[in-house]
């Protein structure tokens, strides 16, 4: 075990694939798909088959994800706890504090069409 896992961390990446507990729905339709998981080093995406986790739901309007990864270009191990809420809302653990991020964040085409837009002051 020369990557620096404790025993928790091991244990997840032996587990399922995150894949294998997702969707993830909520009694008002809200859904997890899918997650990606990229290399904490290179910044790539991991396969499927490569990232392990389990899913908790400690309410009905929480998905709390611990997920981990292997990236094999790097030989590197990446761990990650998330927070999915209900209302869209998503969290990530930095260690110290849960922060927001944008879970789905806007395609290049959404993103190029606000950056081209007309703007008007007014």
């Amino acid at each position: 075990m020369g990557y620096g896992l404790n025993h928790d961390q091991v244990e997840l990446m032996k587990g399922p694939t995150l894949s294998s507990s997702l969707p993830v729905v909520f009694d008002n339709s809200e859904k997890i798909d899918g997650i990606v998981m990229r290399c904490p080093e290179c910044d790539r995406t991991v396969p499927d088959v490569l990232v392990r986790g389990r899913v908790q739901r400690p309410t009905a309007h929480v998905a709390v994800v611990d997920a981990g990864c292997y990236c094999e270009h790097c030989d590197t191990f990446g761990m990650q706890t998330l927070r999915f809420y209900d209302d869209g809302r998503a969290m990530f653990f930095n260690g110290k504090a849960w922060k927001e991020f944008d879970a789905d964040p806007p395609s290049f085409w959404d993103r190029a069409k606000r950056y081209f837009a007309p703007r008007h002051n007014i």
